[in-house]
């Protein structure tokens, strides 16, 4: 059995995922939804996977917020594999928290 991948993106609430802009290793995943969870290809011991995404910020911050918005994602990554006993083992590990500081916009365009 190979070992089987998966990885979700966890956003807040004002933030969704482009449509169809997931690629994985510069090759586009047309229908993911790294909101709901998408299948990784096998990831070698020392390998490095790369993703990229776009996403959209829907909400502005509250009029007069201290503080500028941010940008706040963290995955997880869940995987299995089976021992050769036939035992199957399931793991998962969450990245850090990223806050992304967002430009400053009053909402019009120009």
């Amino acid at each position: 059995m190979e070992p089987e991948q998966s990885l979700t993106l966890i956003y807040q609430v004002s933030v969704s995922e482009t449509p169809n802009s997931l690629t994985i290793q510069d090759k586009a995943q047309p229908g993911a939804n790294p909101g709901t969870g998408i299948t990784l290809p096998g990831i070698a011991p020392g390998e490095t996977l790369t993703l990229t995404l776009q996403v959209l910020v829907r909400e502005a911050p509250a009029e007069g917020a201290a503080l500028r918005p941010y940008l706040i994602a963290q995955t997880i990554l869940r995987y299995q594999f089976r021992y050769p006993d036939g035992r199957i083992e399931k793991q998962s590990a969450s990245s850090n928290t990223i806050f992304v500081e967002m430009a400053d916009f009053d909402g019009s365009v120009e």
